[in-house]
């Protein structure tokens, strides 16, 4: 196990354990495809720096979440829509106590007890988490429904344009004239 001061959630990040630091302080444990990492900082301050690595925040992540899906609590995150990270808090991010785990690595679940899951991710490693399955159920199936909204937006924006012509290309100095006042019309 090692420590580092920074962590980015990258594509290998399986998921983030909170911790209590030797004073007390809170850190968090991370769990990567092949390694364990300890990072004194809190879960929401490396959600937050790896939105910004990716061009947002924590905060307009969030607020893109709701006006997407309408999910109000416990909104899960996209970091990176390209990278397929997709991240999801079992409980308040507010919490300390808040679990993330990375949706592109959860490979199935099952009932342990009525209080707990256990959870397989797709490397075939398990953990046991503090989560009935309903609860767990719901937290997943929205995150799948948030990224499958995302990837058809994405999708519709990808479309085949035909390629460059002289027959296509418009010529905008001729098209878009300049007004004495600074602003623009177009040519009637």
């Amino acid at each position: 196990m090692m420590q580092v001061e920074n962590y980015i959630v990258k594509p290998e990040t399986m998921a983030l354990f909170p911790m209590n630091g030797p004073y007390g302080e809170r850190w968090t444990i991370v769990i990567e495809t092949t390694q364990i990492i300890v990072v004194p900082q809190l879960h929401t301050e490396i959600i937050d720096r790896s939105c910004a690595e990716f061009g947002t925040s924590y905060e307009g992540g969030k607020s893109g979440t709701i006006a997407l899906m309408g999910y109000k609590t416990m909104t899960p995150i996209c970091l990176c829509a390209e990278l397929g990270m997709y991240f999801l808090p079992l409980s308040s991010p507010e919490n300390h106590y808040c679990i993330w785990l990375s949706h592109t690595h959860i490979k199935d679940w099952k009932q342990k007890d009525k209080e707990s899951i256990t959870v397989r991710f797709i490397n075939y490693q398990v953990i046991d988490l503090p989560i009935s399955k309903n609860a767990f159920d719901l937290k997943v199936f929205r995150t799948a429904q948030y990224r499958h909204r995302i990837q058809e937006t994405v999708a519709e924006y990808r479309v085949v344009r035909e390629p460059m012509t002289d027959r296509n290309v418009v010529d905008l100095n001729k098209s878009v004239i300049k007004m004495e006042d600074g602003g623009y019309r177009l040519r009637e």
